[in-house]
């Protein structure tokens, strides 16, 4: 998926970042085909399982495309594995990733500012709405606004008009 993941979807994703693990496992093709002769050819990467995620919002695109370009996590490209990274963190609660959030508050790019807002909501820190209130200040994107503004935290509204 390209663009925000659907509001209603993103709290069953947990923890889920990126994969096609579950589709090989459901799909009723694989069920007939033999297991590979070659089991560590097919092994996940040591250095990316599992994915430490807060480092992730400090990546630049020359960054992404060098740590990732040979991997299948190229295909989500920067953003969207910015957006999903987000998502979990939200999905943990954990207030540790406040920095890596913040930063992904201010990334270029309106879908990891967007999904940073809406995890940055659910840590629902004295700290995480200050940074929501102060982006709203500047936020251009009216997506991104609206994340900021979601329905659990509407009293980081400065004024009744943002509301």
């Amino acid at each position: 998926h390209r663009g925000p993941i659907p509001v209603e979807l993103r709290e069953s994703l947990g923890s889920w970042v990126f994969g096609c693990d579950v589709c090989q496992d459901v799909c009723p093709w694989n069920r007939k085909s033999p297991a590979s002769d070659e089991p560590a050819r097919w092994a996940p990467r040591a250095d990316l399982d599992p994915l430490d995620l807060a480092p992730l919002f400090e990546l630049t695109d020359d960054d992404f495309r060098r740590r990732f370009r040979a991997t299948p996590l190229w295909r989500a490209k920067r953003r969207g594995l910015l957006r999903n990274a987000a998502l979990a963190l939200g999905n943990q609660r954990d207030p540790a990733a406040l920095p890596a959030l913040e930063r992904g508050l201010h990334d270029s790019e309106s879908l990891v500012r967007g999904a940073s807002a809406w995890a940055l909501r659910r840590l629902d820190t004295p700290a995480a709405l200050d940074l929501l209130a102060q982006r709203l200040a500047v936020e251009p994107d009216e997506q991104v606004r609206a994340e900021i503004l979601g329905q659990e935290n509407r009293s980081i509204a400065e004024t009744p008009e943002d509301v």
